[in-house]
């Protein structure tokens, strides 16, 4: 036989649509359904703001060390022609990086790449006499290895011709 509860004794049932709830659908003990606090630790937010400035850091260093767009003209080879893209200032003597073209009549063309044995710097002198030698007349300009580049192994004269206009 089942025993009642004393007249009393607060009546529970198993739903009350109209009694708080919890998230998690239980009734609420004090009469308040609140979000139970989270507590990040110092751990985490220390994690959490390192990755952050570590992004920013990697991605402010790609975009600022961007080198010149195109190839090197001192990496070009006899007859290749290019189109201008860049120009890097390199120890007081300017660069000319380019794209790969077909030859036109508006395209600068190299026409002598040569590369100087080890030895001592061979001075303004020296060079006058590699291109009178192997550039044929035809250099408008010359990219040639300062007093500076020379010690770190920088031996390339290149000539290049510009097209007429």
């Amino acid at each position: 036989m089942l025993e009642s509860a004393p007249p009393d004794a607060p009546r529970v049932t198993a739903f009350d649509p109209d009694a708080a709830r919890t998230l998690s659908g239980r009734p609420v003990v004090d009469g308040t359904a609140t979000r139970p606090t989270t507590r990040v630790g110092r751990g985490t937010v220390v994690f959490a703001v390192t990755l952050a400035v570590a992004l920013v850091v990697g991605v402010s260093l790609v975009l600022l060390r961007r080198g010149p767009e195109g190839t090197d003209v001192r990496a070009m080879a006899p007859g290749d022609c290019y189109v201008e893209t860049d120009v890097v200032e390199e120890d007081g003597r300017s660069v000319p990086y380019g794209t790969d073209t077909p030859c036109l009549s508006i395209s600068p063309r190299i026409v002598a790449v040569v590369a100087l044995p080890i030895g001592p710097y061979p001075g303004e002198a020296g060079f006058d006499q590699v291109v009178a030698d192997r550039c044929g007349g035809e250099a408008d300009i010359i990219v040639a290895p300062t007093s500076n580049t020379w010690p770190v192994g920088d031996r390339t004269v290149v000539c290049i011709a510009l097209p007429e206009v």
